[in-house]
Parts: C-alpha cells; sequence; structure tokens
C-alpha cells in the first residue's frame, strides 16, 4: 500500500475493503486503517505465501455482494493474482479473469505461449522433483538439453526465491537432498547478459506508457550479495526502440488488455533480447519510487483508476533517477555504509548495526533502498555503474 496515494484516492468517495493475512493485520490497520471501512484478517491459510484462502475472501465478497455494492477487485500482492482472478470469473466482476491470469502466474504455462508465437525465450521443460531416473543420467539429459550452468526455479514464486544454479552433478545431488518436492519446479537454459525490463500501462488494449530500464545486476545475483538497482533508459537510446517493439510484441502474444505489467529480458553480448519472466503488476518496490519522480507516474494509483473506471489523464514528465535495494549477508552488522555519489541520494535502512541477520533468500529481503537524482543523466550513469557491486553493510 505504500506505493499508493491514498489520500487521493480516498477522495473519490468509494469505499474501500481490505482482506489482509492475520499475522499482518496490525501493522497494515496502523498504517493504513483510516482509508477503510472495514479490514478482514484472514488466519486460514497454511501457505507461506498465498495466506489468503479463496474460501475466506468469497465470504466476504459475498457480504459486500448482498449489500448491493458494486464490487471491484484490487490484488495488492502477486501471491494472490490467480485467487484474486478466479473470484472475478465466479462473481462476473470486471478485470483480469483466470485464463488470462494463469500464463503471468505460471512460468511453464508463460513460455509455453510465448514459444507458440515465436518469441526468443530460454530452453526450458518442467522439472520433475520425484524422478525415478538414476540423478546422473537426469543430470546428463539436462545438461545435454538446456547447456551448463543451467537454472532451476519454482514455477509460481516471485523475487527470485527458491532460484538455483546448477554448475555441477554435486549441486544438483544436493538440490534434490535440500528442496520440498511439494513445489513446481522448471529447468532453465542459463542466460548470460544485461538484465532490462520494461514495465508498461495498459488501457483498452493499447499502451499509453512504457518505461524502459537496465538493471545493475540479475535478480539471481541479490542472493550472493549484489545490489538490484533499476535506471530508465532515455528516450533516444537506440536501445529503447527495439525493447519497446519487443515488449509490444510479448504483451500481445499473451492477450494483455488492461493493467500494469513488469517485463524482464536479458540482452546478450550479440544483442539479441531473450525473454525471462513477465508480471501483471506494478514493477514493485525496486522500481515504484522513481516513477513518481522521473516520470510523473504512480503506477498503482492508475492500476486504481482503471479498475475503478475513474477518468485520468498522463501528464509524463523526464527526469534523471534511479532506485533499488541492497542484499542482506548472513552474520553481524557491523557498520552500515552509505555510498559517495555524485547525485543526490536517499537511504532508507531496514537494518541497524549489531543487527544478526540471514542471506537474503529474494528481493524481499532487503537491508536498504536507494533512490538517487542528478540532473546530468551522464553523472547519474557513472552512479548506476558505481552501484553494481557497492557493498552497504560491513559484517563483523
Amino acid at each position: 500500500m505504500a506505493n499508493y496515494d491514498l489520500d487521493n484516492l480516498s477522495s473519490y468517495g468509494i469505499k474501500q475493503v481490505a482482506i489482509v493475512a492475520a499475522d499482518e493485520y496490525e501493522k497494515f490497520n496502523n498504517a493504513y486503517g483510516k482509508y477503510f471501512s472495514e479490514i478482514y484478517p484472514c488466519n486460514e491459510s497454511k501457505n507461506v505465501f498465498e495466506k489468503i484462502t479463496i474460501e475466506f475472501a468469497r465470504e466476504v465478497i459475498k457480504q459486500q455482494v448482498h449489500l448491493g455494492n458494486d464490487i471491484r477487485l484490487i490484488c495488492l500482492s502477486e501471491d494472490n493474482l490467480l485467487l484474486t482472478a478466479q473470484l472475478r470469473d465466479e462473481f462476473n466482476i470486471p478485470g483480469l479473469k483466470l485464463n488470462a491470469a494463469i500464463p503471468f502466474r505460471n512460468k511453464l504455462i508463460m513460455k509455453d505461449v510465448l514459444k507458440s508465437k515465436d518469441i526468443r525465450i530460454p530452453k526450458y521443460s518442467r522439472f520433475d522433483l520425484q524422478t525415478t531416473k538414476p540423478l546422473f543420467d537426469y543430470f546428463q539429459n539436462l545438461q545435454q538439453e538446456l547447456g551448463l550452468p543451467f537454472i532451476l526455479k519454482p514455477t509460481s514464486y516471485l523475487g527470485g526465491l527458491g532460484v538455483v544454479l546448477i554448475d555441477s552433478l554435486s549441486a544438483f545431488v544436493e538440490f534434490f537432498k535440500e528442496n520440498p518436492v511439494d513445489v513446481e519446479y522448471e529447468a532453465e537454459e542459463f542466460i548470460s547478459g544485461r538484465l532490462f525490463h520494461c514495465d508498461s500501462i495498459r488501457h483498452n488494449n493499447k499502451t499509453i506508457f512504457s518505461a524502459c530500464c537496465e538493471y545493475t545486476n540479475p535478480n539471481f545475483d541479490f542472493q550472493i550479495g549484489k545490489s538490484v538497482i533499476s535506471m530508465p533508459l532515455k528516450n533516444n537510446d537506440p536501445l529503447t526502440k527495439n525493447i519497446l517493439s519487443f515488449n509490444e510484441i510479448v504483451l500481445s502474444a499473451l492477450d494483455y488488455e488492461q493493467g500494469i505489467s513488469h517485463h524482464e529480458f536479458f540482452m546478450t553480448e550479440e544483442g539479441e533480447l531473450v525473454f525471462l519472466e513477465i508480471a501483471a503488476r506494478s514493477p514493485g518496490a525496486v522500481v515504484t519510487p522513481m516513477y513518481r519522480h522521473a516520470f510523473n507516474v504512480g503506477m498503482e494509483d492508475i492500476d486504481f483508476k482503471m479498475t475503478m473506471d475513474i477518468p485520468f489523464e498522463l501528464s509524463i514528465t523526464e527526469k534523471n533517477y534511479l532506485s533499488g535495494i541492497f542484499p542482506l549477508m548472513s552474520g553481524k552488522i557491523d557498520r552500515l555504509i552509505n555510498p559517495q555519489l555524485n547525485s543526490t541520494f536517499e537511504m532508507k535502512w531496514v537494518v541497524k548495526e549489531g543487527d544478526t541477520v540471514k542471506a537474503s533468500k529474494s528481493l524481499r529481503d532487503k537491508s536498504a533502498a536507494i533512490t538517487a537524482w542528478h540532473e546530468d543523466y551522464q553523472k547519474l550513469c557513472e552512479d548506476f555503474d558505481l552501484l553494481k557491486n557497492f557493498q552497504n553493510i560491513l559484517m563483523c
């Protein structure tokens, strides 16, 4: 909710009802309770990630329908994208429906769709965690199919959680020992290159805004102690035109008619764009803070207005900003370190000196967030390069 302009959105007089996980209720209520007529805490789920059950949410919606309310649903977490879509189907609520949502949540189905449209994607296959093959034989088969190293990742997690690089038979065997058998995985070709993303607003089947950005490091590198910071490309950069075209091809292939999308892809040393994954949501904590400042675009606010059929206009600016996050490393924090930048910047720390922490398992496990800006784009580029390998915490 932190990325919404709630004061402005509440001025439209729309009754707002929230469904939250029980363990997040107190924090949510303290921060945002004044904006909501009711907040319903769900404590029924046994899932660590999907903390709201469809049965609980269904009863809340039934209650609102019984009161005669015209319902719209907004999904605040990608974990609940399919649940929200299924409820729209059940209650005939406008918005992204289940069949359209599934390819944005399941990475195998996502790639199946794009492969059928001849879009360049990594080689991939469904991974068999309960294989009856000898592990050596299975490893050899995957190595021949995908090359070495290759990637194993859950098909429906986010933020890099559960992603593993397999570079040897011993790493492959170790993966089988440590990972749960009740999570669906895929095996995927390892793509080396620069990681980019393109975030878009689609309205009535037309893209009305897109921003092309580069990351300091691939998301997987967050787990090994490297930053994930994003900076937009300039509109006159020749690469921008190629990225926008590639993004449109992917959105059209997935029949995405309305909403926010966050599309990630690699550019290889040869200059080829290779699809990584896409989500039907705003770009999240890494990127969202800079979009309001750089482009005067609040992605979440626009999504709210589209969902509620509230008229809106874009008044786009172009200022030089970057934003992103830093990881955690296991141990006791001795010192917090601010970077020495050309740019003006703001660091928001999640940890403090003396804290004992565990290494990041996903992008949700951050030590700090940074936003930086400079009138001179080249100076900001220099800072972007410096932050690629900057270590913001010193461990004891």
